[in-house]
């Protein structure tokens, strides 16, 4: 369907795409897939995707059981995907960024430096939470949780954060992660188009970040606060190793912008620009030493 909205029919709690695009404009050789609809942000095409993916709703058109609840943890897992690669990703449990320093059980204060606080998926309770849930709302992040997500979509296999490094004499672990399992490459090239000419074009436009922009991706975001059309707006990707000058891993980054009259594309990813670009800078001048 071209409709602006999903579902398009009657008068039920819809997903909109902003400002009302149509998804037939985005195609490329006529088709949309999920690079189009990441580069450009197509709600609706997630909406739609997430309804077929998810087995509670057992293939209906109406009903199912949207709202059912697991009696265990990652017991929704084989009929949710979302869910299911949430928790790979490290949703539902805090981070711990010791490196394996500390002892598995150490007890961690509520506000403890080397812990970071869980991200985690709210409730469902109906097909339109689950749509929601599709295009990033309905969930509890930080932005660490999404650099981590950045960071395994680049790596193609989870990634435990450090904080701390050494410890006694003892030098943290690295150990690789989980491999995701899955095809990144469409989600890859759709976070390439997002700078090359989807939602993040505009911050990564000028001569400036000629250098950088052939090794940057990212996915802006943009979720609504409920008041005075004010949204808390994001932008999260990685630069490819080499892009800066000495680097030699991918860097994943988040930022979000809390209260903004504005979106992911047009104001978190200008402070993300920024930041890169001031990097860039300090990057070339130790080289040039």
């Amino acid at each position: 369907t071209g409709a602006p909205s999903y579902p398009f029919d009657g008068n039920r709690a819809r997903i909109t795409n902003f400002r009302d695009q149509i998804t037939s404009t985005r195609a490329q050789d006529g088709r949309l897939g999920l690079a189009q609809a990441m580069a450009h942000s197509v709600n609706t095409w997630f909406a739609w995707s997430a309804e077929l993916s998810d087995r509670t709703l057992m293939g209906q058109p109406d009903g199912g059981m949207p709202g059912a609840r697991e009696l265990e943890p990652g017991a929704l897992d084989t009929v949710r995907p979302v869910a299911a690669m949430a928790g790979r990703l490290g949703f539902g449990q805090p981070l711990r960024l010791d490196g394996g320093l500390l002892p598995p059980d150490y007890r961690w204060g509520e506000w403890d430096a080397l812990q970071a606080s869980a991200s985690r998926l709210d409730p469902v309770h109906s097909r339109h939470e689950l749509r929601q849930m599709a295009i990033g709302l309905r969930m509890q992040t930080t932005p660490l949780q999404m650099a981590l997500v950045a960071a395994a979509v680049g790596e193609g296999r989870t990634m435990a954060p450090r904080l701390l490094l050494s410890l006694d004499g003892r030098a943290a672990q690295a150990g690789a992660g989980e491999s995701l399992g899955v095809r990144l490459d469409r989600v890859r090239a759709g976070m390439k188009g997002v700078i090359d000419g989807g939602t993040a074009a505009g911050a990564f436009r000028a001569a400036g970040f000629d250098a950088l922009r052939p090794g940057l991706y990212g996915k802006t975001g943009t979720a609504p606060a409920g008041q005075d059309d004010l949204a808390t707006v994001w932008f999260m990707g990685w630069l490819e190793p080499g892009t800066l000058p000495g680097q030699t891993g991918r860097l994943a980054f988040a930022a979000f912008v809390s209260h903004s009259a504005a979106t992911g594309g047009g104001h978190a990813a200008p402070v993300v620009a920024a930041l890169l670009q001031s990097m860039q800078g300090h990057s070339l001048e130790k080289r040039d030493k």
